[in-house]
């Protein structure tokens, strides 16, 4: 391998462990909301909001934003389908097979919907255009409407951290 394709090999290795560390925060403030709207107390916020996978974490904090803010509506589901897109992202991007592809690495991946593979990422923009997403997406939850919390707890602390870090 030379070494202009172990730079980009590198590059694209760090780019997915950039993404999945995006997603995690993501994954997490929409867990600090859904800890907030119910207002549960940081003892019991890893028991409560620890247990749904991702979709379902969306769903149900989607569900409860729309009964409590039906007003936002629109809003609401415009962040929360960018949830769901950037989930089926991830789906490609942690259960795909990386290989060499024309550009260098790219995920092989099948959805457990369709019965055919396709290749992902292969161009070099695609998988910063994803990280970008899932950043803006985070910091879009954690506006979306309720006033943040004026409890001193940790969990709302750390809200408030990953935004200010991690703005792109």
């Amino acid at each position: 391998m030379n070494s202009r394709s172990k730079k980009q090999r590198d590059k694209k290795f760090a780019e997915i462990g950039e993404f999945i560390f995006c997603f995690s925060q993501l994954e997490f403030s929409i867990r600090i909301r859904l800890g907030e709207m119910l207002n549960i107390d940081d003892k019991y916020f890893d028991i409560v909001t620890s247990r749904y996978d991702f979709a379902m974490l969306c769903s149900v904090t989607k569900d409860i934003m729309l009964l409590k803010y039906p007003e936002a509506k629109k809003q609401i589901v415009k962040v929360f389908g960018a949830c769901y897109d950037i989930n089926a992202e991830r789906k490609r991007i942690a259960h795909g097979t990386w290989a060499e592809g024309e550009e260098g690495l790219a995920s092989r991946h099948v959805p457990r919907e369709k019965i055919s593979a396709a290749w992902y990422y292969d161009n070099v923009e695609e998988l910063q255009k994803q990280i970008r997403k899932a950043q803006q997406t985070m910091i879009d939850v954690l506006h979306l409407p309720e006033p943040r919390s004026q409890r001193q707890g940790g969990v709302t602390m750390v809200a408030a951290e990953i935004v200010m870090n991690d703005e792109p």
